[in-house]
C-alpha cells in the first residue's frame, strides 16, 4: 500500500512540474523580403495589374493608405492586401500610365511582422514604362511656417507643368511624404526645372482643396541635376479659409459687442461710423469687440469686399463688467510696476477712490497711469517683496470711456515674490531694415506666448528687456511685418502672399535674479 502511494505522490510531483518552454531570444530581425518567389523588381517597359512581394514570415499591414507611395500618383489608387507572407499590389486595369516614366512603390513603415512588430524598412518597387530607370534624387526639409517646427507626413510635390492652378487640378509629376524631423526625399527622378508645393492633404487626393488644407510653395522653379538636387528650405502655411462671422457675442453689457471670426481678419476688417466715435479692441487675431456710447447708430463692418451691417445695440451703462486683471499669473515682480487690465476702455481714474492694504494697513499709493486705449492701469511704488496685499477701486474710482462708473466696490488681491526671484531677458536686434516694422515675441518652453508681441519700428539696432520671468527656458521669434498691421501673417497661394518672414532664435535658460542678454540678428536678413 505504501508503495502505491509513493507512486502516486511522485507521479503527481511529476505532472505539476510540467511547464511551458520560455520563450528564448526576442525576435529583432525584420521581415525580409524573398526575391525570388516576387515579382522582379526594376523592370522596364512595364505597366503593372499585379505586383507580389513575399517574405520569409508571416507579416501584417499597418497604416497602408498612409504608408504606401507609388510616384507618380495613379489615377486609381492601388489595393494593397496582404495574403500570410505576402503583400499583393493590384492596379486598374485601365490605369493610363505615363510612357517613359519611372515608378517608385515606397512602402514606408507598412509592412511589420506579425509577433514582435519588427518593421522591414526601405522595402521599394520601381518599374519604368520607358526603356530606362531614372536615377536622381532629390532631398529637402518642411517647417511649419508659424512655429518653424518641423512637419510630419505631409506631401511635398513636384510639377514640371506652370499654369496657376497646378496643385489644385493637376497630379504631381513626383511626390513624396515627410517624416518628423520634417525630412523628405525624392528618388528615381529625371533630370529637370519642377515647381515645388507641399500640402498637408486631408483626404489624400494629392490635390490642394482649400478648406482645412495647407499649401506651401517654392516662388522659382528648382532644377534637379546631379550637381544639384538639394532643395531651398519649404514652409507650410496656415490653412486658407474665406473670412466669415461665425459667431456674435452680445451677451455682456455697457455697450460692447463681440465679432468672433473664422480665420484671422485683423488686417482686413475696417470699421465705418458716421458722426458718432467708436472704440474697438482686437482679442487676438479672430475677435473684434466694439464699444459704442448711447444713441449710437448703425454702422458697417467690411470684411474684404463683403460689407455686413453693424446694428445698434442698447447702452446699459451698467457697472464696470469685470474686475481688472492682471497681464501676468502667478507672483507679481518685486518693486515692478503692477499692471492691470480693463475689460472696458477707461478715461478717468480717481486716485483718491484706489487704496492699497497689507493685511489691515493701508500703504501710501504711488504713481497711477492710464496707458494704452485706455485698457491699461500701471501703478507703482505697492509691489515691495514679500508683500501679500489687496488694491481695492471704491465706487466711482472707475469711469469708462462710455462715461459709467463702477457702482461696487472692486477689490483684487496680488502676491509679490521675493526680491530676485524672478530674471530679465534683454533682446538686442541688428541690422534691422531701415523703416521696416518688426515683430518680437518671447515665448515658453510649452510654445506659448510669454507676454504680448512687441512692435519696432526703425533703425538698425534696437534693444527691449523682457523683466519678471519667471526661471526657465525661452525663445523668441522675430518676423518682418511687410504690411504694418501689427502681427505676422502667414501664406496665401491664390493671392500671391508668401508667408511673412520669421526666425526662431534660442536663448540661454534665464535663473533667478538673472539678467540674460542677447544679440540677434534675423535669419531673414542674412545672405542666402
Amino acid at each position: 500500500m505504501k508503495y502505491w502511494i509513493f507512486l502516486i505522490i511522485l507521479f503527481a510531483g511529476a505532472c505539476a512540474s510540467i511547464q511551458a518552454p520560455e520563450g528564448g531570444e526576442v525576435d529583432i530581425a525584420p521581415p525580409v523580403l524573398i526575391k525570388e518567389r516576387s515579382t522582379p523588381n526594376e523592370q522596364l517597359r512595364y505597366r503593372p495589374e499585379v505586383i507580389t512581394l513575399e517574405f520569409d514570415e508571416w507579416i501584417e499591414l499597418k497604416d497602408p493608405a498612409q504608408e504606401v507611395v507609388i510616384s507618380p500618383p495613379t489615377r486609381t489608387p492601388p489595393k494593397i492586401v496582404r495574403k500570410g507572407k505576402t503583400v499583393e499590389v493590384s492596379f486598374d486595369p485601365d490605369e493610363p500610365w505615363k510612357d517613359s516614366t519611372t515608378y517608385i512603390l515606397q512602402f514606408g513603415k507598412a509592412i511589420i511582422d506579425r509577433n514582435e512588430g519588427n518593421i522591414a524598412r526601405e522595402i521599394n518597387y520601381v518599374f519604368s514604362t520607358g526603356n530606362r530607370l531614372d536615377s536622381l534624387s532629390a532631398n529637402g526639409t518642411l517647417l511649419d511656417a508659424k512655429t518653424l517646427l518641423p512637419v510630419e507626413n505631409a506631401l511635398i510635390l513636384l510639377y514640371r507643368g506652370d499654369q496657376d492652378s497646378i496643385a489644385t487640378n493637376t497630379l504631381p509629376d513626383y511626390y513624396t511624404s515627410t517624416d518628423k524631423n520634417g525630412h523628405f526625399q525624392f528618388k528615381y527622378m529625371r533630370p529637370g526645372n519642377y515647381r515645388v508645393f507641399s500640402l498637408l492633404d486631408k483626404n489624400r487626393n494629392y490635390r490642394y482643396d482649400f478648406g482645412e488644407e495647407r499649401l506651401g510653395w517654392l516662388d522659382q522653379r528648382v532644377q534637379i541635376s546631379a550637381d544639384s538636387n538639394i532643395l531651398p528650405l519649404l514652409n507650410l502655411p496656415l490653412p486658407v479659409r474665406v473670412p466669415r462671422i461665425i459667431a456674435i457675442d452680445s451677451t455682456s453689457q455697457n455697450g460692447q459687442r463681440t465679432y468672433h471670426w473664422n480665420r484671422p481678419v485683423a488686417d482686413t476688417v475696417k470699421v465705418i461710423f458716421k458722426d458718432h466715435p467708436l472704440q474697438f479692441r482686437w482679442i487676438g487675431d479672430t475677435s473684434l469687440r466694439v464699444f459704442q456710447q448711447p444713441g449710437c447708430p448703425k454702422g458697417f463692418l467690411t470684411v474684404k469686399n463683403d460689407t455686413l451691417i453693424y446694428p445698434g445695440f442698447q447702452d446699459t451703462l451698467s457697472a464696470i463688467a469685470q474686475v481688472p486683471k492682471l497681464t501676468k499669473k502667478g507672483k507679481q515682480e518685486a518693486l515692478a510696476p503692477l499692471v492691470l487690465k480693463s475689460e472696458i476702455p477707461l478715461s478717468v481714474l480717481d486716485t483718491a477712490l484706489i487704496q492699497v492694504m497689507e493685511d489691515s494697513l493701508q500703504v501710501s499709493l504711488g504713481e497711477v497711469q492710464l496707458l494704452g486705449n485706455g485698457d491699461t492701469i500701471a501703478i507703482s511704488g505697492i509691489t515691495q517683496p514679500d508683500a501679500n496685499r489687496a488694491i481695492t477701486f471704491l465706487p466711482g474710482a472707475l469711469t469708462s470711456w462710455q462715461g459709467a462708473v463702477n457702482e461696487d466696490t472692486l477689490k483684487l488681491l496680488y502676491l509679490v515674490g521675493e526680491e530676485g526671484a524672478l530674471g530679465s531677458i534683454t533682446i538686442v536686434l541688428e541690422e534691422i531694415p531701415r523703416g521696416e516694422q518688426v515683430i518680437l515675441e518671447l515665448i515658453n518652453a510649452k510654445y506659448e506666448p510669454e507676454r504680448h508681441p512687441v512692435l519696432y519700428r526703425g533703425l538698425d539696432t534696437w534693444a527691449y528687456t523682457f523683466s519678471g520671468l519667471e526661471p526657465g527656458s525661452y525663445k523668441v521669434f522675430i518676423s518682418l511685418d511687410q504690411n504694418g498691421n501689427g502681427r505676422w501673417d502667414s501664406g496665401d497661394y491664390y493671392a500671391k502672399q508668401p508667408s511673412e518672414p520669421r526666425s526662431l532664435h534660442e536663448v540661454p535658460p534665464l535663473r533667478a535674479n538673472w539678467e540674460v542678454k542677447i544679440t540677434l540678428i534675423p535669419e531673414w536678413v542674412k545672405p542666402k
